[in-house]
């Protein structure tokens, strides 16, 4: 395409519309992966809390065997809500 008075704007760098242009597709980049690191944030933090609850789970178990309670504790121990 030629350039002609009436598409210069387009054709022409550094003018107002190529800056948006150029702002506007950074800025969908930056949501993307801004979007994509709190998915893995909130991934880790979920599978973090599964090891932590699972290991409070599993001590709070050990302590109701150790103690000699009734089995009715150590099935809310084993399922990590403890005893």
């Amino acid at each position: 395409m030629p350039l002609t008075m009436e598409n210069w704007h387009w054709e022409c760098p550094g003018t107002l519309e190529s800056y948006i242009r150029l702002l506007t597709i950074i800025g969908l980049v930056l949501i993307l992966q801004l979007v994509s690191y709190l998915r893995w944030v909130l991934r880790l933090h979920a599978y973090l809390m599964a090891v932590i609850w699972w290991h409070l789970g599993n001590f709070s178990l050990s302590l109701t065997l150790n103690s000699g309670k009734s089995e009715q504790y150590n099935v809310c121990a084993g399922a990590g809500v403890g005893g």
